[in-house]
Order: structure tokens, then C-alpha cells, then sequence
């Protein structure tokens, strides 16, 4: 096509490729995220209604695709033109859905679920956001989208097997952890600055959660089962939030006694690989004794776990009701107050020793919690004090670690459980032991 402008010719290619071509790459990326959502939303809701009548359905895989595309192409001029082109979209792309549920209701008298409608809007949404410069969270938001959509029977499921107490735990857990939390300042009060009340909060959610965790495993798996699931997945995070909730198991349900002490022996078993690992990491001096000391601990940890598992075993069935309250607030309060108070005096002693009280700094820091003196020991190792004394403040860390974790078995559970997991300690102690010296 030529036209005449200014007094000269010019030549006017296909306008739909030169739209094409200005696009940025960064906008055809976010467009194809937002079909791909689209599609991906699609193959589930397709897949579920994949034996009705072609025609019958009111949303599949084709039309999923096209809205997540619509989304996103709605999304690139509300770029351009405001926010009121995104609710135009928003609002025409829900009335579409709602004529085509009522077209299927007048051929069908049942009750139409408004899932399939809800899932159009969420993925225009997804359209909009992967368009809008989001792309990455919007193909992974498709993907959650879709497993939830995919879950129902698992969901419905779990939904009937809940009953008011679940109910009240999980938001008051939810609570604590969502709403509290972020509200909590996160920074030093008191003397010394040395009380955080975002972290010392933090150790409620942490306590909370572990109790409520190993009681949902144990409803879902059994007691044998779930409670070393606990264990080895808690020393992960906290092995003495773990032993927390676990005594507190053992009091309301004494038969589970054993296993729960095999679950607190798997968790203090990776609680010492973890923190054998990060002392290595960060003091490669310290391999020589270290690694064969971690090692012996972990192999005697993991055996007196799996004895104690074989003794208790599934003859250890709680009966009906033991777990009758698997959030209890109070108990991880007192214990954040414990630890707010190890805390003022581990650093008032600091401030009066100066670095030359590292290793009461480290059994006092071990009491609360063995990460942090385990991390300052090994930054001193090699410079400024020698392998074995920063080797001796680890064990006194981890030594006074457990000595915590033996209270808090004998106060919240009982005293045959403090010595169950005494025994194993003892012994993982006694190796860890010979085979450091067996270096020297």
C-alpha cells in the first residue's frame, strides 16, 4: 500500500507485523507466560471434565489458554491506560463465564460448582500479572492453582476427618505465626539490647508448630511413623522445639513413651550432623576431629533411634483423645521467657568477661540454642584461639543443648523419657568422644 505524506511517498508494511516487532522481548515472554498459565490452569480442569460431551463444558483447556492470554494482553494496555482497562477485562471476562454457566444450566437443572468460574477470573488474573512484569510468579502461582484444583477429594477428605479442636489450632497457630509475628519489632530491647521480641516470638512459632506438626503426622500416619517423621524433619529446624512438643505428647499419651524417644533421638541426631557440617564449612581446621566425632555421634544417634523405634514400635497406640490439645500457647511462651532469660545472661557475662568467657559463653548459649555458639567458636578456630579450645566450646555447646532438652523431657513429659533419651545422648557422647581423642 503507498500513500502520500509531506509531499513524498512513503510505503506502509503489515501493520500486525510491525506491532508484532515493537513489542519488547520482555512483553512476548510475559504474554507466553500468561497462555502457559492459562494452559496449565486448563490441563487439570480439562482433565477432570475430560468425559464430557465436546460442547458440554463450560471452560477446558482451549479456552483456559485463551484466558490466561486475554489476561495478558489486558494487562500490557492497562500499562498504557490505567488500571480501569484491567477491571473492564476483569468484569467481561466474569460476565462471559457467568452466560456460559447459565447456558449450561438451562440444559442441565443441577447445581453448577462455581470452582471452574472462580479458576477463569484467578487465571486472567495470572494473565494480567505475568504481562505486568511478573512473569515468574505467575507460572508458579498457576502451578499452586492447579494442584489445589487437583487436591479436592484430598481436601475434602481432610476437611471431614477434622473436627472443632483441629479447627481451633490450625488458626491459632495461623495466628501466631501470620498475624502476630510480622507486627512484633525486630530488634534489641532491655539491658544489653540483648531481647528480640520478632525472635523470641519466633521461637514460639517454631515450638507451635512442631507440636502441631507431630500431632497432624501422627493422626495421618500412625504414632510410630509420624513421630520419627518429626524427628528427623525437626532437627532440621529446632531439635529442641521437636522434644517440646514430644514430651508434651508423652504426658497426655504415656503408651507412645519409647517411640517418642526415638523421635528426639532422630532429631538431635540431625541437629548434630547439621551443625557438624556448618562447624566444618566454616573452620576447615577443625575437619581432622571433628568429622570423626560427628560421624560416631550420628551412627550411634541413628542406632539408638532405630532400637528404640523396634522396642516401642506399633504396639505403642495412644488411645482415643490422648492428644486432646495440640496447641498449647502457654507452654511455648514459658518456654520464649527461658530463653529471653538465658539470653540477658549469656550477653551480660560476655560484657563482664570480654572473649575470654568463650567457653561459659558457649555452654550458656547452648542451653537456649546450639547454632550461635557453635558459629562463634568456629570463626575463632585458627586465629585468634586454638583448635581445641574452640573444639571444647562446641561440646560444651552441644553438651548444654542437651542438658535443655533432658529438662524439658522430665518437666513436660516424664522422668522415664528424660532417661531413655539421657542413655542415647550418653552414648553418642562416649564415641563422639573417643574418636576426638583418638586424633589427638
Amino acid at each position: 500500500m503507498r500513500r502520500i505524506k509531506a509531499g513524498r511517498l512513503s510505503f506502509r508494511s503489515n501493520p500486525p507485523m510491525d506491532m508484532l516487532t515493537a513489542l519488547p522481548l520482555d512483553d512476548l515472554f510475559g504474554l507466553a507466560v500468561a497462555l502457559a498459565a492459562g494452559l496449565i490452569v486448563g490441563l487439570e480442569r480439562g482433565w477432570k471434565e475430560r468425559g464430557a460431551a465436546e460442547g458440554s463444558r463450560v471452560a477446558g483447556l482451549r479456552t483456559f489458554g485463551l484466558i490466561g492470554l486475554a489476561g495478558g494482553i489486558v494487562g500490557l494496555l492497562a500499562r498504557e491506560h490505567g488500571a480501569a482497562v484491567l477491571a473492564a477485562g476483569m468484569i467481561a471476562t466474569g460476565a462471559l463465564i457467568g452466560i456460559g454457566y447459565w447456558i449450561e444450566h438451562q440444559r442441565d437443572d443441577r447445581d453448577v460448582s462455581m470452582t471452574t468460574a472462580v479458576a477463569g477470573l484467578v487465571t486472567f488474573g495470572l494473565g494480567a500479572v505475568a504481562a505486568g512484569g511478573r512473569p515468574e510468579s505467575a507460572a508458579a502461582a498457576a502451578v499452586v492453582v492447579a494442584l489445589l484444583l487437583g487436591l479436592k477429594p484430598q481436601l475434602h477428605a481432610g476437611l471431614r476427618a477434622m473436627d472443632r479442636r483441629d479447627l481451633s489450632a490450625a488458626l491459632q497457630l495461623l495466628l501466631v505465626s501470620l498475624v502476630v509475628l510480622p507486627l512484633l519489632p525486630d530488634r534489641g530491647f532491655g539491658p544489653y539490647e540483648a531481647l528480640n521480641p520478632y525472635r523470641l516470638w519466633w521461637l514460639v512459632v517454631l515450638v507451635s508448630a512442631a507440636s502441631f506438626a507431630g500431632y497432624v503426622a501422627i493422626r495421618l500416619i500412625g504414632a510410630a511413623r509420624g513421630i520419627v517423621a518429626l524427628g528427623f524433619l525437626g532437627g532440621l529446624v529446632s531439635s529442641t522445639a521437636v522434644s517440646l512438643a514430644l514430651a508434651r505428647s508423652v504426658r497426655t499419651a504415656p503408651a507412645i513413651r519409647t517411640t517418642a524417644a526415638a523421635g528426639v533421638l532422630a532429631a538431635t541426631t540431625v541437629m548434630t550432623a547439621r551443625i557438624g557440617i556448618l562447624a566444618s564449612v566454616l573452620a576447615p581446621a577443625l575437619l581432622p576431629a571433628l568429622v570423626p566425632a560427628v560421624m560416631a555421634a550420628t551412627l550411634v544417634g541413628l542406632a539408638a533411634s532405630f532400637i528404640l523405634l523396634r522396642r516401642g514400635g506399633a504396639a505403642e497406640v495412644p488411645t482415643a483423645g490422648a492428644f486432646a490439645n495440640p496447641f498449647e500457647l502457654k507452654v511455648a511462651i514459658q518456654y520464649a521467657a527461658l530463653v529471653g532469660a538465658v539470653i540477658l545472661l549469656g550477653r551480660a557475662m560476655r560484657e563482664w568477661l570480654g572473649d575470654e568467657g568463650l567457653l561459659l559463653v558457649s555452654a550458656v548459649g547452648g542451653l537456649i540454642d546450639v547454632d550461635a555458639p557453635v558459629i562463634a567458636a568456629a570463626g575463632f578456630a585458627g586465629g585468634e584461639v586454638a583448635a581445641t579450645v574452640s573444639l571444647t566450646a562446641i561440646a560444651l555447646a552441644v553438651a548444654a543443648n542437651s542438658i535443655t532438652k533432658i529438662g524439658l523431657l522430665a518437666a513436660y513429659g516424664d522422668v522415664r523419657l528424660a532417661a531413655q533419651v539421657g542413655a542415647g545422648y550418653a552414648a553418642m557422647a562416649g564415641t563422639a568422644a573417643v574418636a576426638a581423642l583418638a586424633i589427638f
